[in-house]
């Protein structure tokens, strides 16, 4: 096989380069890359699946499902400090989801803050029957 010429060569890496810049200064959708970020998570691609959460709050910075999310998928991923920036961020923006709640005390629990879970969460009361066991063991634990 013959060698590429280095001129050609160059050329081919400079306009690759070119390219991937103007691929990364496009701006899209949030929304789009939050669903996105949702085929990724059903695919249980959690790297991927944060590139574009990071990518849409870049965007959209007060979009409280994409914090809810990031900091699900961070707190799965073992970040738990980061997890807890992220959902806190989200409960500010309003998301109110009985699957937030349960994620902080776990996040906390995590980290070792045992009276802190306890102080925030033990009057809490959620909707749903799961989110509140899961809530209850959460305490339990932290006790």
């Amino acid at each position: 096989m013959k060698p590429i010429p280095f001129p050609l060569r160059t050329a081919a890496l400079a306009l690759a380069a070119a390219l991937a810049l103007a691929a990364c200064g496009e701006s899209k959708d949030p929304q789009q890359l939050l669903a996105s970020a949702r085929d990724y998570l059903q695919k249980n691609d959690s790297p991927a699946a944060i590139i574009q959460l990071k990518n849409a709050l870049q965007e959209q910075p007060d979009l409280a499902e994409a914090r809810f999310l990031l900091g699900r998928t961070l707190l799965q991923g073992g970040d738990v400090v980061g997890a807890e920036t992220e959902l806190q961020k989200a409960r500010d923006l309003g998301y109110a989801s009985d699957e937030l709640v349960p994620l902080l005390a776990r996040s906390a629990l995590a980290q070792g803050q045992f009276r802190k879970v306890t102080d925030t969460f033990t009057n809490t009361k959620l909707g749903s029957n799961d989110a509140q066991a899961d809530l209850l063991t959460l305490l339990a634990v932290a006790w």
